[in-house]
């Protein structure tokens, strides 16, 4: 090939500029791939070797013209001119740099060395093999090569790095394989071996071809392999293989072992840096390792690693010395002590001799008597038991903590080695894990636990120490709360006085703090998984109903709240004269506070925080103080300043001491006080009256303005509006309507039905009585609503059931869609759950805190029950305890057999009967008694718990009334009801003389968002257009004719505020299918020419056809 062709086929001048030449070829080299066109990509290569070759001739014969010194100078240039890879490793770098020196500096002996006797001799012949077979070798053998003891002794040096860069640089084999284009199987070893992480990268403007960096603990056999990758020139190198799960967990090891290399020669692996060398370790557990996973779905997490990680850790502590603390955690942590009668021996036997070659006597100071780690797993082992034993009385029922609990912790506080091991950083760790997620833990514990870990040593780990302390606390605040509920809950009535107000007085200042300053939030950090905060905020109520807990018997009796009445007669209150001689009164509430200076109510802030400031220099009581803070206001500048006068009023409080910084910065925020706005276009200036109505579960507030009425409800965060637009020109006197709207949000009381006692019966007895109060509730209900004639059950056709599917309708009743009753515990029957049941497809699908994983739990139990079965229906208990508990629904099946299915987790359960399927699901050991209702099952509006105090009749209000009823306010009506009141409705009009021929068009039309009526048209075309709102009204007046008659439309009713509701037209064709194959008139749908469904807003639309 004559010097015209060569750059011609690169399309650039003659030069001798190589970063001309090798951006041609880069270019170049996009035109013509190696497999598709290899004569083209041949040509392309001589040419690119050839326009080197002219480059470095053309630097030969300047340096054959210069004079001697130059001679000397240009021999130096020739020893050092840089090579393709030296190139490689040098481009957008200074000349001068230390890692350029020392390529340069690498000694010839140590090349020469490692390529007679170490890892370039086994490198260079793979790749010699290689172009004599003509085929390169399988990933296998590079896998081998990299974790070879010649590689991993050379795998620092430069030379080993030099040499391979040399030899690839005059290498190349058939198939278009050269240092620019090397083989998969080889790059994908090189970057695990390297630890070559594409996570940090950037774009190169001339190739267009990303670039990966290595990002940590570089040096310059990595940063040559980081080129290699870099400089092929194929458009797509092999990073999918790289992250193939088997590869990228052995590049996660490589990456571990040079951290902990690189750590240890900074002699940073200590007891104290623990955090930074923890991880890196514990990726060697047998349950972190990948290839221990078995077969199946063996998807890779944070800490998942490879074997690869316990060949590189004893080819290290075989080759260095590493520190005790590093050893000890690899033997307590892989449980070397315990591998020769294990499978994992083969695996983790040579790791364990490594380090007892360097620690030999390590099992002595881990394991024996005196060693601190055997104390510490002794102690945290009875600390455990005691936990576990305190757990079992709590499901018994047993709340209160027994004497002999009491004992067993006081006497573990006083071993011998809490002392030596309290402040151990490996103890608190476990108790961590141990806590976080915890719910119940002994008082006494939690007490001494709290204490010790609030002094100021553990200030150092704030974040998780922080955590650690309010796990406990919330611990304590259950065992309250569950106390409280069930009436023993130690209450001193003096503390009950509003007399006596001071400052040991812990009731009071739980309850102050959590409703005398209305919703004050403030950005804690990073907090959005704690029950307190709403995102980043965190919210003072909720902070202190989180960890304090307010007794709510305590708050009755302060309050004078008249259970009986469900509400307050007369407010108690008290009052002080300020030292501006005004008179400030604070009523007390059971929600909230109200404050009224000279006798007029309060609305907006009366004094500045400089006022307030100077009023606190001579008031004397600290009631005083924080009753004047709740209507003072802070501007965003003063609130440092406030912050740290209300933490000097704090401390004389009864509060723990790492909560008295955030209730003063919360305190601080003036953002929400004295009255929150529910609205944000009016001011405090526009009220003209705020009235309340509360009762023990919820709390409705009307703020008057001179236009409007605003009602709110009290949510946890906040006040939220209520569902309706309140304002109304044509209301004459604001202040009478909000007073009577308020006094008609009152929950009716509930209608017991049955109680049945199950005090000395066995598990088996009490279920088959849960039983026959669900059916008992059925058999109610049935009287009191049109139910679809189907029998044994309409939810199957009859001869789509296998028999024991219709026994069990049978044995119910052939009624049930949805059904509830009341379990009681205890003696006092004061705790109580809802046992929840509901055939399908009738599941309750909104509850308050319900798992929305329940498709995936039918799923399974499909995938479970080994006979030909139906899914019938599910269960589940809710409890009003556990704060913000998840409703789990738990499906059951019913096979050919007769065998009752229910898969819990891991555990398939299995009945002959539908009673003792229950037993064996539930704990029902401590169950005494079980009640039912006449009330309809709803979902609470308020706080999403289910309620069974609204009647048939609420509903058909709410059903046919396009207005949000009383009932509306305050609940919502499960799916299950609403089914069969659309089903009610369907029936009647469908008994009209309608053929079934018709083209139907059902009607959905949704107001303030969560309101929607149902109409249905008879249409006389096929089609009906609706680009617009106004067309799609005139067509369907045009084309259209109402079937409705003298019925009402059905109003369908959710507590979700999508707009059109998201996704309720599939919603509503479902419903509309099963009426069609098992409602009495469903036929006549069916039967129909085409069913269309269309749902608008007067704005946009929806269209589905069936």
């Amino acid at each position: 090939m004559n010097n015209n062709n060569i750059w011609e086929i690169l399309g650039i001048e003659p030069t001798d500029n190589k970063h001309e030449i090798r951006a041609a070829y880069a270019a170049k080299s996009k035109l013509y791939h190696p497999e598709e066109e290899p004569e083209e990509f041949v040509k392309l290569n001589t040419a690119y070797q050839a326009a080197l070759k002219y480059k470095a001739d053309s630097a030969l014969e300047d340096r054959n013209n210069n004079d001697t010194n130059e001679e000397y100078n240009s021999d130096n240039d020739k020893k050092n001119e840089e090579t393709e890879p030296e190139k490689i490793y040098n481009e957008n770098r200074e000349p001068n740099t230390p890692l350029l020196a020392r390529l340069q500096n690498a000694e010839e002996s140590e090349i020469e060395k490692s390529t007679k006797t170490g890892a370039l001799k086994k490198f260079i012949s793979i790749f010699e093999e290689a172009k004599e077979h003509g085929a390169f070798p399988r990933a296998d053998v590079w896998k081998e090569f990299f974790l070879s003891e010649e590689f991993l002794k050379e795998q620092y040096s430069d030379y080993f790095a030099k040499g391979m860069m040399d030899y690839l640089s005059n290498w190349s084999m058939e198939g278009n394989y050269h240092i620019l284009c090397l083989p998969d199987s080889f790059l994908v070893e090189l970057a695990v071996a390297y630890a070559l992480m594409p996570e940090q990268t950037y774009r190169d403007s001339t190739t267009n071809k990303t670039i990966y960096q290595i990002h940590e603990t570089g040096f310059f056999a990595r940063e040559a392999a980081a080129d290699l990758w870099n400089r092929q020139v194929r458009e797509y190198p092999p990073v999918r293989i790289l992250y193939k799960p088997e590869n990228f967990v052995r590049l996660r090891s490589f990456s571990d072992y040079m951290r902990l290399r690189n750590m240890n020669s900074q002699n940073a692996l200590t007891d104290d840096k623990k955090e930074s060398w923890y991880d890196l370790l514990n990726g060697g557990c047998v349950n972190h390792i990948y290839e221990l996973k078995g077969k199946g779905d063996r998807k890779i997490y944070e800490n998942t690693r490879s074997t690869t990680l316990l060949c590189l850790l004893t080819f290290w502590l075989h080759n260095e010395k590493a520190p005790k603390c590093i050893l000890e955690h690899m033997y307590k942590s892989y449980d070397l002590k315990n591998i020769e009668h294990s499978s994992r021996k083969k695996l983790y036997a040579p790791l364990k001799q490594v380090i007892l070659e360097q620690y030999p006597d390590i099992e002595a100071s881990l394991f024996g008597e005196e060693s601190k780690a055997q104390m510490i797993s002794n102690w945290y082992r009875n600390a455990t038991k005691i936990v576990a034993d305190a757990e079992a009385d709590f499901a018994k029922g047993i709340y209160e903590e027994s004497e002999a609990i009491r004992i067993r912790v006081k006497q573990l506080f006083e071993k011998p080695e809490w002392p030596k091991i309290q402040y151990s950083k490996e103890l608190f760790d476990k108790l961590y894990l141990q806590l976080i997620g915890r719910e119940a833990l002994p008082d006494l514990m939690a007490e001494n636990l709290l204490a010790f870990y609030s002094q100021k040593e553990w200030s150092k780990n704030n974040d998780k120490t922080v955590r650690m302390l309010e796990t406990i606390l919330q611990c304590m605040c259950f065992n309250r709360k569950v106390r409280d509920i069930n009436g023993i809950l130690p209450i001193q009535p003096e503390s009950t006085s509003v007399n006596q107000i001071s400052n040991d007085n812990t009731d009071f200042w739980c309850y102050y703090l959590m409703v005398g300053f209305g919703f004050r939030n403030v950005e804690l950090g990073n907090v959005p998984s704690r029950r307190y905060s709403n995102g980043t905020m965190c919210y003072l109520p909720a902070y202190i109903n989180c960890l304090y807990y307010p007794s709510i018997q305590w708050r009755k009796l302060f309050t004078k709240f008249d259970d009986t009445r469900d509400m307050i007669a007369e407010p108690v209150f008290t009052e002080f004269t300020l030292p501006d001689k005004k008179r400030l009164k604070v009523e007390f509430h059971f929600h909230y506070c109200l404050y009224f200076l000279d006798n007029k109510p309060v609305y907006r802030a009366e004094y500045t925080f400089e006022e307030c400031q100077e009023f606190s220099k001579s008031l004397k009581k600290t009631e005083h103080f924080f009753f004047l803070l709740a209507i003072t206001s802070i501007e965003k500048e003063e609130r440092q300043q406030a912050a740290k006068l209300i933490q000097e009023w704090l401390s004389g409080l009864p509060l723990y001491d790492f909560t008295i910084s955030p209730i003063a910065r919360m305190l601080a925020a003036d953002n929400a006080m004295p009255v929150q706005l529910p609205v944000e276009n009016i001011t405090k200036e526009e009220i003209q009256a705020v009235y309340y109505a509360e009762r023990e579960r919820f709390c409705f507030k009307a703020i008057v303005t001179k236009d409007s009425v605003f009602l709110s409800y009290l949510g946890t965060f906040g006040w939220l509006l209520y569902h309706e637009d309140y304002e109304d020109t044509n209301i004459s006197d604001r202040h009478l309507w909000a007073k009577t709207k308020l006094s008609s949000l009152m929950q009716p009381e509930c209608i017991p039905l049955d109680s049945v006692s199950l005090e000395g019966m066995d598990t088996i007895q009490k279920a088959e009585n849960i039983v026959k109060a669900l059916v008992s509730y059925g058999t109610f209900q049935s009287k009191n609503k049109a139910l679809l004639p189907y029998e044994p059950a309409f939810l199957w056709k009859k001869e789509e059931m296998i028999k024991p599917v219709k026994e069990f309708f049978r044995n119910t009743g052939g009624f049930v869609t949805e059904s509830y009753c009341v379990l009681r515990y205890g003696k006092e029957k004061k705790r109580e759950e809802l046992f929840y049941f509901a055939v399908k497809p009738f599941e309750s699908e909104n509850a308050h805190g319900i798992n929305y994983d329940y498709q995936d739990r039918i799923a399974e139990l499909e995938k479970k029950v080994r006979e030909p079965h139906f899914i019938v229906g599910s269960i589940g208990l809710c409890s009003a305890c556990k704060p913000d508990q998840e409703f789990v629904l738990y499906p059951f099946a019913i096979g050919l057999s007769g065998t009752y299915y229910l898969n819990y987790i891991y555990h398939m359960h299995k009945a002959d009967n539908f009673a003792a399927l229950i037993a064996k699901m539930f704990d029902l050991s401590n169950v005494t008694q079980v009640d039912t209702y006449q009330g309809l099952l709803s979902i609470s509006n308020v706080d999403g718990k289910f309620e069974y105090r609204f009647s048939k009749e609420d509903f058909n209000k709410s059903a046919y009334s396009m207005k949000w009823t009383n009932a509306d306010a305050l609940t919502t009506f499960t799916k299950a009801e609403r089914m069969l009141g659309f089903a009610d409705w369907l029936d009647k009009v469908l008994e009209q003389n309608i053929s079934g021929l018709e083209i139907l068009l059902f009607e959905l039309i949704w107001n303030n968002l969560n309101i929607c009526s149902i109409n249905l048209y008879n249409k006389n075309t096929y089609e009906l257009s609706f680009e617009s709102y106004d067309k799609l009204k005139q067509n369907i007046d045009r084309y259209c004719t109402s079937i409705l008659q003298e019925h009402h439309k059905f109003i369908w009713k959710t507590s979700k505020k999508d707009s059109l509701y998201s996704g309720f037209p599939a919603e509503f064709a479902d419903i509309l299918l099963w009426y069609m194959n098992y409602g009495r008139l469903g036929w006549k749908l069916k039967d129909s020419l085409k069913i269309d469904i269309i749902c608008h807003n007067k704005k946009e639309a929806d269209i589905l056809s069936i």
